[in-house]
Formats: C-alpha cells, structure tokens, sequence
C-alpha cells in the first residue's frame, strides 16, 4: 500500500479543528524518486476520491483522542499509486497526522 499526504497547521486559538483538503487530478506528473516507484506508478497530487477518507481518518482520530489541538489543518500535498493507493492508507495516513500534531 502506498500513500502520501502532507500539508500545514496554523493555530488559530479558537476551540476547534478546521480542516481544508486540497485535491489535483488522477494524471498529475510522475514522483519518481518515491519508494514505492520501482513496483507502482507514483502520481503527485491527491484526488477527490481519497478526500472523504482522509476525513474519516481525522474523525477517527478525534475519537480515539477524546480531543485534538485547535485550529485549521490544511491538507495541501500528496501523492497517490495507480496500484498501491487506497481509502483505507489515507484513512490511516489522516489518523498519523493528526496524532502528531498533538501536544505530549
């Protein structure tokens, strides 16, 4: 399985989490030094069909914590497999984020 996704936090001191995902086309240009390129072909950009597992993710990640960090989260890189990609990576990638960007 392979997935990627990245992007920004900015505290903004109110009492929530906002969450902003940015998305590209399933045809952007190939990311060839990524370690899944030698088995799969690596896509720069997150398409539309992974947005809802990403916040399903960040969901899930809301429950398990009790609470997260307040503020907006804005999801603006990724790169996707033709083969490898999933919801359920992207799922699981939203859940990593979101725990790091907790305080200890």
């Amino acid at each position: 399985m392979y997935g990627l996704i990245g992007g920004r936090f900015e505290s903004d001191g109110k009492d929530r989490l906002t969450v902003e995902v940015n998305t590209s086309s399933n045809s952007e240009r190939f990311l060839t030094d990524s370690l899944a390129s030698k088995v799969d072909e690596v896509h720069v950009g997150l398409p539309d069909e992974y947005v809802a597992a990403v916040l399903r993710g960040i969901s899930e990640a809301r429950s398990e914590l009790g609470a997260v960090i307040s503020g907006k989260l804005v999801i603006e890189c990724g790169a996707h497999g033709v083969m490898g990609s999933s919801e359920a990576i992207y799922e699981r990638l939203a859940v990593v984020l979101v725990k790091l960007l907790q305080p200890c």
